[in-house]
């Protein structure tokens, strides 16, 4: 098997900004969803993103069927581990948000996000011009990454001082929070209740006039941190002309004292999409990983909370990346990357199918599968399950896709209901899972492999 292309992670829903839109838009394929636009972002014309996607397509050597041409990570099962731990010292591991995968492609034209489907929008421009001139003329930018929604509260969660953020940032406050609220949704929408939008980027693939997908990992991630060092060196010069030396009045007063005052009042205040990078630390080390994210009561949610980057976004596991492979994972099979999710969140994404409900008024699940000729250029759907579901939420499925033939829905198994639930519909996907991929969610909910355990065993080999 090509691992470039074994079955892919299941990426979720971001909120309000790319949820099912609650009205079809044209689109040319009409048998699918088409995802809502970003609030920073606008939708392309026809012609350039056909320019975006040649781009792409070409610097990834794509096969122009319909999919990003990118690496997505397979679940990593108990029956991984031996072959896994036996290279272990040479992955580094990342915290994996609740967000979307989105290629970043960058020219003097604009900054554009490209999702599974390559689906193609454009990052609006800011007061400053900063999405139009993170290239020079000729140089093109590819990165890879995810869209994570950063939650935050306006009163706290603002610009500050290192020392600043050292003095209110109380860890046993936080933890007593978190028990009251109980789970992640209560904590998100009573401490932190508002959202901005933050591209991660975990991998480079081209940078100005560099081919880098055959560079370790660690040297492509090192041009993430120059991507970063390039912005400030353009927003800085641009800032400390327009806003002097202070910013607000009264209250709201803000001196700047130094470069980095300058940036980080720019992320928090007029950045229409913030640009971070991953933290990635080796496999053995994993515990440090771990150490940023708060697991709620009684597993009723993931925050991921980087306290020095103030982010604050659901988690939903880790992902594991070889450090001596290339971008593709193509130059060796045996080394790819793995996901792994906490135990009850893997997810399958599920194709559904005009009249979508059967005769009982249950809604009828497919899985794709090989049609037995060796290759997958024919799918073949055959039903997997059936779900009941209540009223009101037959009738969100019913409105949301009565103007298409098909759609994938994202379903996890939940084992004391012993069926599949509904979570929510994809509209960045246009075809639903390979039956392989629901055998590994079933696999993992059986292997129960805990964090802690697996973390445990990375250490020991790396010792």
């Amino acid at each position: 098997m090509d691992h470039s292309k074994r079955p892919r992670e299941n990426n979720h829903n971001l909120g309000p900004n790319v949820r099912l839109p609650n009205t079809y838009r044209n689109n040319s394929n009409p048998t699918s969803l088409q995802q809502d636009t970003f609030s920073f972002a606008s939708e392309t014309s026809q012609s350039e993103a056909s320019v975006v996607r040649g781009r792409v397509n070409t610097i990834l050597k794509g096969t122009n069927d319909g999919s990003i041409p990118s690496p997505l990570p397979g679940t990593l099962a108990r029956r991984d581990l031996t072959k896994f731990l036996r290279v272990s010292n040479r992955y580094r591991v990342c915290e994996k948000s609740d967000g979307d995968r989105a290629l970043m492609y960058v020219s003097k034209d604009g900054c554009y996000l490209i999702n599974r489907k390559f689906q193609i929008q454009k990052v609006n421009n800011d007061q400053f011009d900063l999405y139009t001139n993170l290239v020079k003329d000729g140089d093109e930018l590819l990165l890879d990454g995810e869209i994570i929604t950063n939650y935050f509260d306006p009163t706290t969660d603002k610009f500050e001082s290192p020392e600043e953020q050292q003095t209110r940032f109380h860890p046993a406050a936080l933890a007593q929070d978190v028990k009251i609220a109980g789970n992640v949704d209560t904590y998100l929408a009573q401490r932190v209740p508002q959202q901005r939008s933050v591209y991660c980027m975990f991998d480079v693939a081209f940078f100005d006039k560099t081919d880098l997908q055959e560079e370790p990992l660690d040297t492509r991630l090192s041009h993430c941190g120059k991507l970063k060092q390039r912005l400030r060196e353009y927003l800085i010069p641009i800032l400390k002309q327009k806003w002097g030396n202070e910013q607000g009045e009264g209250a709201n007063k803000i001196e700047f004292k130094s470069d980095e005052d300058y940036y980080q009042h720019y992320i928090w205040k007029h950045a229409p999409l913030r640009i971070e990078t991953k933290d990635f630390q080796y496999a053995a080390d994993m515990r440090r990983i771990i150490g940023t994210v708060i697991k709620f009561p009684a597993g009723e949610g993931y925050l991921y909370y980087n306290h020095r980057k103030q982010l604050k976004a659901k988690n939903d596991g880790f992902i594991f990346t070889p450090i001596d492979n290339n971008y593709m994972m193509s130059a060796n099979p045996d080394q790819y990357v793995y996901k792994y999710k906490w135990p009850g969140l893997n997810t399958v994404d599920f194709h559904i199918v005009a009249p979508f409900f059967d005769e009982k008024g249950q809604l009828v699940l497919y899985s794709h599968g090989y049609d037995g000729s060796g290759t997958a250029t024919r799918k073949v759907d055959f039903e997997f399950s059936r779900i009941g579901l209540s009223q009101e939420n037959k009738e969100y499925v019913l409105t949301n896709v009565e103007k298409v033939e098909r759609a994938v829905v994202e379903c996890n198994y939940e084992v004391l209901k012993g069926k599949w639930v509904v979570k929510h519909l994809r509209t960045d996907k246009h075809k639903g899972n390979f039956f392989s991929t629901v055998l590994s969610c079933v696999e993992a909910m059986i292997d129960n492999l805990q964090p802690q355990e697996l973390e445990q065993m990375l250490r020991k080999v790396g010792q």
